[in-house]
C-alpha cells in the first residue's frame, strides 16, 4: 500500500518537471523570437527586460567562452569545410537527418562546428534547437 502512494507521488512529481521543462524551454524560444525582431518591428517598443541597459555587476562580467554542448538537429544540414555559406562539404558523409544529436564543438559568426562521431563540419545555428 506505502509503494503504491510512493510510487503516485513520483508520478506526479515527474509531469510536474516535465511541463515545468517545456514552459523553461517555450519561454526561452520566445525570449530569443523577442530578442532577435529588429527594434522597429510592428512599431512596438522592445520588452522592458530587454531594453534595461546592464548595470552594476553584470555590466563587469567578462564574455563566456563557448562551451561544448549537445545539440538536437532541426532540419537536414550539409556540413561544410568552413563556417560560410560557399564552403565545400566535408567528405566522406556532409548530411544531417533531422533528429540527431550532435556535440557543438565551436561557435563562430552563427555556425556551430558540429562533431557527428562520423565526421565535423560546420551548420548554420538556426539548424540546431538546443535540448
Amino acid at each position: 500500500m506505502l509503494y503504491r502512494l510512493v510510487l503516485g507521488v513520483l508520478f506526479v512529481v515527474a509531469v510536474a518537471l516535465t511541463l515545468n521543462e517545456r514552459w523553461q524551454e517555450q519561454r526561452a524560444h520566445e525570449l530569443a523570437d523577442l530578442a532577435s525582431q529588429p527594434s522597429g518591428s510592428g512599431g512596438q517598443p522592445p520588452p522592458a527586460a530587454l531594453a534595461t541597459p546592464v548595470r552594476g555587476s553584470a555590466a563587469s562580467r567578462p564574455v563566456v567562452p563557448f562551451a561544448q554542448h549537445r545539440v538536437r538537429v532541426r532540419l537536414e544540414v550539409e556540413l561544410l569545410q568552413a563556417p560560410e555559406p560557399m564552403a565545400r562539404p566535408v567528405e566522406p558523409i556532409s548530411k544531417v537527418p533531422p533528429g540527431i544529436l550532435v556535440q557543438a564543438v565551436d561557435e563562430r559568426n552563427g555556425w556551430y562546428l558540429v562533431d557527428t562521431n562520423l565526421n565535423r563540419g560546420w551548420a548554420p545555428t538556426e539548424a540546431f534547437d538546443e535540448p
